[in-house]
């Protein structure tokens, strides 16, 4: 039986082992537009690993790391399986716009980094989304 969202996550583990720890970079993005918690985000795909490697996210780095580290001190308590796929709970996000209405987006001209919670996640489609200048 699959979970909510489980090849959302499956893409997420493939962006993290295509991570190029060289130049802190994905290999390869995937392009997706999210619908999730009712706003739609279109952006590309990443590892965890580049978007917190960028300035705007260094704040979540030690949060994350200290996370990580309860949730598998925990698992392992717990004598549970700690895969990549059942840690995976984010999408990370690059050149990345929430669309607001009438063609508006934000950030309204570079796009921004987005960490988005797979779970919150109730539609998707493979390829980005840009609004119209006007």
């Amino acid at each position: 039986m699959t979970g909510k969202n489980d090849h959302l996550r499956t893409l997420s583990v493939i962006m993290d082992d295509s991570h190029d720890a060289g130049t802190n970079t994905t290999k390869e993005t995937i392009g997706i537009t999210l619908v999730a918690d009712g706003i739609l985000i279109s952006g590309e795909m990443i590892s965890q690993q580049e978007f917190l490697s960028k300035e705007q996210n260094l704040y979540l780095t030690s949060a994350v790391n200290a996370y990580e580290q309860t949730e598998m001190r925990r698992r392992q308590k717990a004598q549970a399986d700690y895969s990549n796929f059942d840690n995976n709970s984010f999408l990370h996000l690059k050149n990345a716009f929430y669309f607001m209405t009438e063609s508006k987006t934000i950030p309204t001209h570079n796009g921004t980094y987005i960490r988005v919670g797979i779970d919150s996640v109730s539609a998707y489609n493979m390829g980005t989304l840009r609004a119209e200048s006007n």
